[in-house]
């Protein structure tokens, strides 16, 4: 019946209780929902407590775009950090800039501007020129508008158990974490 439905069934879930409620009704219920998605009490119970990796230091730009398409975008040589597009829904999309040097003096966020370098100049004291025209140079390629931009400390997270059986009532669900 799940697969029938023309999209899936956004819930959420804050207890145990919400989650085998979930799991009551559907033949498998997937957690596509990031690294919260499930309270600290669930994954304990559960028996898939998260484990953090790496971390990084990120500025992430949210933007509007006229884009549909995928975009590579390779930094030049030297520049110290990877750029990676997440599209969102519609046009709602973030230019992630992963790993960016620890020891550049940062705000935690900017205002609302239409380019990426000046969003990144408002962020980082003492910009590099060439990170400002890299950036610049992307909010062409993404016909981006509406950008902000903000400091993240982002990490590699994981859990070691990310399928596993959750009984409900009578009968035993599958829970994926994604």
């Amino acid at each position: 019946e799940f697969l029938k439905q023309e999209r899936p069934a956004n819930r959420s879930v804050s207890t145990m209780e919400d989650l085998r409620t979930v799991a009551s009704e559907y033949d498998a219920v997937i957690v596509a929902s990031g690294r919260r998605g499930l309270p600290d009490e669930c994954r304990e119970e559960l028996g898939c407590e998260m484990r953090y990796g790496a971390q990084d230091v990120c500025l992430v730009f949210s933007f509007t775009h006229g884009l549909c398409d995928e975009v590579v975008l390779n930094p030049p040589q030297g520049m110290g950090f990877r750029v990676l597009v997440r599209a969102g829904h519609g046009t709602q999309a973030w230019l992630w800039c992963i790993g960016v040097p620890k020891d550049w003096e940062t705000k935690r966020q900017s205002g609302t501007t239409n380019c990426f370098g000046e969003a990144f100049r408002e962020l980082v004291a003492d910009a590099d020129p060439a990170v400002v025209a890299y950036l610049t140079s992307i909010t062409t390629r993404l016909k981006a508008q509406e950008i902000t931009g903000r400091v993240v400390e982002a990490a590699v997270w994981l859990a070691d158990n990310p399928v596993l059986d959750l009984k409900a009532g009578d009968r035993v669900t599958p829970v994926v974490l994604v």
